[in-house]
């Protein structure tokens, strides 16, 4: 687990958020790409374990949202690429889905217009 991770757990955190994929107005990184190993999500979901907690994971692409759900992330955040396979994972799991409300009707048709959000082929 990243060293803020164990820090925030010992200030009383709740949960643990992490960016399992790129986020969809970013400069620096593409929505699609996976932002840890697995091994790596796998660490900061027994970390967090440890402490009774959970972890949430913002997720856009589909190959973040796989290893989110192979680690056993809590819930997946916004799920913009969500397909059969990756649902019918959820359901095995018991993710969570926390769908982007409001912000996606008005960020997401225009991003969606961009190279960086163009659905990968």
């Amino acid at each position: 687990m990243h060293a803020r991770g164990p820090e925030q757990l010992r200030r009383g955190a709740a949960v643990i958020k992490v960016c399992a994929s790129g986020g969809v107005l970013s400069e620096v990184d593409h929505p699609v790409h996976q932002q840890f190993t697995d091994a790596e999500l796998q660490t900061i979901v027994e970390v967090a374990g440890l402490a009774d907690r959970v972890v949430a994971a913002h997720c856009h692409g589909k190959p973040g949202i796989m290893a989110a759900l192979r680690a056993g992330v809590a819930t997946i955040e916004h799920g913009s690429y969500l397909d059969e396979e990756a649902c019918d994972a959820m359901r095995e799991t018991g993710t969570i889905l926390v769908p982007t409300g409001r912000s996606s009707k008005t960020s997401l048709p225009t991003c969606r217009k961009s190279r960086r959000m163009r659905r990968p082929s």
